[in-house]
């Protein structure tokens, strides 16, 4: 394999104060040519079931015209957000079927590009947290089961003040996961507050079952932000 590389610097001249040296501080830069990577990644899909999900990249080649080689999957599961994910046996393809033991797991998509000369790219991965969508009022994160709609409570407070959510699908939380002892933790508290809009499109949420006797708030959601104009739950069904 061969790197080709250039380098530059730059210098600028800082003025401390009297009787202080001057100094300079260097910038260095090291291009590598044909350094290939993944751009763009992103998980698709509803986590459940035997439903399939699918890993999205764009191929940014290294050099104007070098094609995309023999790229390298690897999906990875945890049983919350923080991991540790392991490789999952035979899951190296850019989709992958759930099976039996999947549900309500965090999954996460690897890919490493390769060119048509076999020079590899750095490993970049995404989690799979919505169906689809980017959060945004134009492509609100769509739910598409009860994990996805408990994912919510990673937007809550200051931080996310304008997060858009639209329900896909009914969502059963009549799952040991979600009503066994405290039930569904709702999303957003006096704290964290939920702040974002969720339109449910006229799908209902079912089951839903909290014993949580010596909390204050509790529902869905615990408690949405008062100041937040755009904070709303619309056309959803709990049953």
């Amino acid at each position: 394999m061969t790197i080709k590389s250039s380098a530059w610097a730059w210098g600028k001249k800082i003025k401390l104060g009297p009787g202080v040296p001057a100094m300079i501080f260097f910038l260095a830069t090291v291009l590598v040519a044909n350094a290939q990577i993944a751009t763009h990644v992103r998980v698709t899909g509803i986590d459940s079931g035997d439903e399939t999900i699918t890993g999205q990249y764009t191929y940014l080649p290294g050099a104007p015209g070098l094609p995309e080689g023999p790229t390298s999957f690897q999906w990875r599961s945890a049983e919350d957000a923080g991991g540790p994910f392991t490789d999952m046996t035979g899951a190296t393809n850019s989709q992958y079927t759930l099976v039996a033991g999947d549900d309500n797991r965090w999954f996460e998509f690897e890919v490493t590009v390769l060119n048509t000369d076999g020079d590899a790219g750095a490993p970049v991965s995404a989690m799979l947290e919505f169906a689809d969508g980017d959060g945004t009022a134009a492509a609100p994160w769509q739910i598409g089961n009860a994990i996805q709609l408990s994912r919510m409570a990673l937007y809550t407070g200051a931080a996310h003040t304008n997060k858009h959510f639209l329900l896909i699908r009914d969502i059963d939380l009549d799952d040991p996961h979600w009503s066994d002892g405290a039930g569904w933790l709702p999303v957003g508290d006096t704290s964290v507050p939920f702040s974002g809009s969720l339109d449910g499109d006229g799908h209902a949420i079912r089951h839903l079952s909290i014993n949580r006797p010596g909390s204050y708030y509790v529902g869905l959601f615990g408690r949405m932000c008062p100041a937040q104009a755009h904070a709303r739950v619309s056309a959803a069904r709990t049953a």
